[in-house]
């Protein structure tokens, strides 16, 4: 305790040149980074190329719409993350960024146990990430009815602007 006592300016001294060296990093050197997030749910499949009458299936969510659903959130979060996808994205928001730093700024999950994929974009301007996430989840929806021929998905949340950054501590 003696020796630690003889230190006590010293130890003070290296934890604030410490405490303003991260604050000068986090304010000065870091570029703060947003993420916006939009949510789907995998919904009961409507087949628009079949007529609507009395004798078709109950409107219900079946055993078979559940089955079905839980074994496309995998796949679905997989073309989300697709290079056509990404570009189509690119493209109409006139976004100045490739293909890789796109995908690399975008994560897609799946919560586990449900049919809920969530799509988060991060990106330096927090209105930037929203619109791109909104514009992602759009062009994927349309995707889906092109490909599958169903539309199964129901947006959750859409996504918002963040307030703060997520990579500097407030």
């Amino acid at each position: 305790l003696y020796a630690l006592k003889n230190k006590v300016k010293y130890i003070i001294v290296t934890v604030l040149i410490c405490a303003v060296l991260g604050l000068v990093y986090s304010k000065f050197l870091v570029t703060p980074m947003y993420r916006s997030s939009t949510t789907f749910v995998l919904s009961k499949s409507t087949d628009s190329t079949t007529p609507n009458d009395i004798n078709q299936t109950s409107e219900a969510i079946t055993q078979n719409d559940v089955t079905l659903n839980s074994k496309l959130v995998s796949t679905y979060s997989e073309i989300i993350k697709s290079k056509s996808i990404a570009k189509e994205v690119i493209n109409s928001l006139g976004l100045d960024m490739s293909v890789e730093e796109f995908t690399s700024n975008v994560s897609v999950t799946s919560k586990d146990d449900t049919e809920l994929i969530e799509i988060t974009v991060s990106n330096s301007d927090a209105k930037l990430s929203a619109d791109i996430a909104n514009s992602l989840a759009e062009v994927f929806r349309e995707r889906v009815n092109e490909i599958y021929k169903i539309d199964n998905l129901s947006v959750i949340d859409i996504a918002e602007p963040s307030d703060t950054p997520y990579n500097i501590g407030t």
